[in-house]
C-alpha cells in the first residue's frame, strides 16, 4: 500500500491524502487535486517533493504548470530536504501502523482517515507549533 500526502509546511496539517496499491503519478495527482480543491492556493505556491517518478511525471508537471505552482525537489542524496513529511510518516507508523494489523484495504483506509482527520490534524500536539494542533495553529475552530 502507498500513501500520498500533501502537508502544509506552515501548520504541519495534512491537507489531503490518498491511499492506493500502486505508487504512480495518478496517486500523487489525486492527493494534489484534493489539496487544491480544499485550499484554493494563489499562483506562485511552492510545492516541495522528493525525487520520485510520480512527481517528475509529465502529468504531474502539467498540473503544476496549469496552476502556476513552483515545484521544488530534494537534492540528490539529501533526505533531510523533505524532513517534515518524513517525520509525519515516522509518526504515523509509530502511532498507528506498528500497533495495528489490517486485513482489508477498506479497514486500513478507515484507520488512516481517522488518524489524520480525527487525531493528527485536530488533537495531536506538535512541539514545533508551540504544542498546538495544526488546526489550532491555523486558527481554525
Amino acid at each position: 500500500m502507498f500513501l500520498a500526502v500533501v502537508l502544509d509546511l506552515f501548520s504541519r496539517r495534512i491537507v489531503s491524502w490518498r491511499l492506493d496499491e500502486c505508487l504512480n503519478a495518478a496517486l500523487a495527482n489525486s492527493a494534489l487535486r484534493d489539496a487544491f480543491a480544499a485550499r484554493q492556493p494563489k499562483a506562485g505556491l511552492l510545492f516541495h517533493t522528493d525525487r520520485g517518478t510520480e512527481y517528475r511525471a509529465q502529468k504531474t508537471q502539467a498540473f503544476l504548470n496549469r496552476n502556476n505552482v513552483r515545484h521544488s525537489m530534494n537534492r540528490p542524496g539529501q533526505c533531510t530536504d523533505n524532513a517534515e513529511v518524513e517525520s509525519f510518516f515516522k509518526t504515523l507508523k509509530g502511532e498507528l501502523l506498528h500497533a495495528t494489523s489490517f486485513v482489508t484495504m477498506r479497514q486500513l483506509r478507515k484507520h488512516i482517515k481517522d488518524y489524520i482527520e480525527c487525531f493528527y490534524n485536530s488533537q495531536r500536539l506538535h512541539s514545533g507549533l508551540g504544542y498546538r494542533t495544526p488546526i489550532e495553529f491555523e486558527g481554525i475552530n
